[in-house]
């Protein structure tokens, strides 16, 4: 594979713990090309759904306080998205329907993706 000098390809993780055993998701730095390419694809969807009508949050009502709350369809983006950045799942379960079913493990390996590609950054412009 050829690699482009400025691209990160360095690895980061997020420490995990399931059923009492401590464990860690390895993913890709938000600055390697496949990265960049899921973060397009989940920018270009929410896009497109809005131009499409699909709603991606929907009004709910909170003890009389109306608020919004994300959709089944806004998640399975965050979990694709999420997915797309996974190089080492040590489970057995699929990582989609697992990220779909939590989404702050699925945002958090988005934002650990992107800090990852901000250190890079800092370390090249010092």
């Amino acid at each position: 594979m050829i690699e482009l000098s400025d691209f990160d390809y360095d690895t980061c993780h997020i420490k995990v713990k399931c059923e009492g055993k401590d464990d860690k998701i390895v993913i890709k730095s938000g600055f390697t090309p496949e990265a960049i390419q899921a973060s397009h694809l989940f920018s270009m969807s929410c896009d497109a759904a809005k131009e499409q009508g699909i709603a991606l949050d929907e009004e709910i009502d909170n003890h009389g306080i109306k608020i919004t709350q994300q959709t089944e369809t806004y998640k399975k983006l965050v979990a694709q998205y999420a997915e797309k950045l996974v190089i080492d799942w040590p489970y057995d379960v699929e990582i989609f329907d697992a990220l779909l079913a939590n989404q702050s493990a699925a945002w958090a390996i988005i934002n650990r993706s992107n800090e990852r590609s901000k250190e890079f950054f800092e370390k090249k412009t010092k």
